[in-house]
């Protein structure tokens, strides 16, 4: 299934361009009558853009030969993907992912590149680990791309509009409202100045988010104060604390841990069919 979904998508992705830009941000639209870069032979096949390690370890896993570097604003792995070169990149939502995007296209020229991460699901038909696809990013403030993607009907994928935010919502309540202000699938993070750097570039991109939390679901009240801390100290006073309080935490933990691995493995199998093309 994932195959035929992903040769279905790159083929789209990789013939059409952006069909519109946001004309209301001039950040997002940039300059029409600004030259474009002379051609350079690519260096890897596609690159992958998420905003956190722990959603794209099912991949780095999966690649060979893989080497790893600190840049400015991110974190790189290069490796090899079922026989294609590939560059994955972490760049938290704290830092300037756009100027991060446009220098991984300048380093390594791309043919494809794909922001990939978890999502929040904004409609009750996204189950957990469904995958989303977007013909349309935006924002909170309704700024946004549309990318000129083919839909896809098969079950547990979703081809629409994703919100791009810099935090997840975590509450019930907020994921309602976000949903009525914005119709969109889904919510995940980074897309928007991902897509914003490869339209300015001229480079095809895709949006593959894997959902990891369905329009009703509340996180336990641990999981939430564990997800705030800023340290490994932190989260691991977090967790001891939360499981001696209310030992049943620790299953509601040890889910979460298991819907994680399942996400990653989702996104891994999507970006290794994508290499397979």
């Amino acid at each position: 299934m994932f195959r035929q979904i992903a040769s279905h998508l790159l083929h789209s992705a990789i013939r059409k361009q952006f069909a519109k830009r946001a004309a209301t941000d001039p950040a997002a639209t940039g300059d029409a009558d600004q030259t474009s870069p002379p051609h350079v032979p690519p260096t890897c096949e596609f690159a992958v853009i998420c905003a956190a390690e722990r959603e794209i370890l099912g991949l780095i896993d999966r690649m060979r030969n893989v080497r790893s570097t600190q840049a400015a604003g991110f974190q790189l792995s290069s490796g090899v993907l079922a026989g294609k070169s590939i560059v994955v990149a972490v760049c938290p939502v704290d830092g300037d992912v756009t100027q991060a995007t446009e220098a991984i296209i300048t380093g390594h020229n791309p043919q494809l590149v794909m922001a990939m991460g978890f999502a929040d699901a904004l409609i009750p038909a996204a189950a957990i680990n469904d995958l989303v696809v977007a013909n349309r990013i935006v924002n909170t403030a309704h700024h946004g791309v549309t990318i000129d993607i083919a839909a896809t009907t098969t079950k547990g994928c979703h081809t629409g509009t994703l919100l791009s935010v810099p935090d997840l919502p975590n509450s019930l309540n907020e994921r309602t409202e976000l949903a009525k202000s914005h119709e969109a699938l889904s919510a995940g993070r980074i897309a928007l100045p991902v897509a914003v750097a490869c339209g300015h570039r001229q480079v095809p991109m895709m949006a593959v988010y894997v959902i990891t939390r369905r329009l009703n679901d509340q996180l336990p009240a641990e999981v939430d104060h564990l997800h705030k801390q800023g340290s490994w100290a932190g989260r691991a006073g977090a967790l001891l604390g939360g499981i001696t309080r209310r030992p049943s935490a620790a299953t509601d933990l040890w889910k979460l841990q298991e819907n994680i691995w399942q996400a990653r493995g989702r996104l891994a199998d999507f970006a290794e069919d994508m290499a397979k093309r």
